[in-house]
């Protein structure tokens, strides 16, 4: 069953394809780059959490947020830099609910140092097709950038997910 093509319903869960993807393997991010996945919304959602996968490596720290498609930060969706715990799920629970309205969006991610792994993949070229993308102004002082500059595509896509109020866990 298709939720985001069904006007009117909210999928119970947001996730990327690297998230539900049992080949993902550790991949090293770019220090303070923002990588995005994009999504789109055909009814309004509030988002509860986000989450992201670690590899085995953890000495920095992630933020995570939510762009819209013009490029600008979601008011109170950047959870501020998050300690990455090795080999697990890591989970950041909004204390107020994220609400967006119908829409295009980009869930975005950014980790403080080039060391630590994620579960992700490297792919061979950046497929233009891809949900998976970048922005072009840098996470600073353990904050998202309020706008993204310039999104270009990226090879790396990773296990990246928000929960809406209500959604799967």
């Amino acid at each position: 069953m298709s939720y985001i093509s069904t006007p009117g319903v909210s999928p119970p869960i947001i996730a990327s394809e690297a998230s539900s993807d049992i080949n993902s393997v550790a991949v090293v991010l770019t220090a303070n780059v923002v990588y995005l996945y994009a999504f789109e919304l055909q009814a309004p959602i509030s988002i509860a959490s986000v989450r992201w996968g670690m590899g085995a490596t953890v000495t920095g720290t992630t933020n995570m947020g939510i762009y819209t498609a013009a490029g600008n930060l979601v008011a109170g969706s950047d959870t501020t830099a998050k300690t990455n715990v090795a080999s697990s799920a890591n989970i950041n629970t909004y204390g107020t609910a994220v609400y967006l309205p119908p829409g295009q969006y980009y869930l975005a991610i950014a980790c403080s140092n080039a060391t630590d792994t994620y579960n992700g993949k490297t792919l061979s070229i950046a497929f233009s097709t891809s949900r998976h993308r970048r922005g072009a102004n840098a996470l600073a002082a353990g904050a998202l950038p309020s706008t993204l500059g310039a999104i270009s595509t990226t090879t790396i896509t990773l296990g990246v997910a928000a929960v809406p109020v209500g959604g799967l866990v």
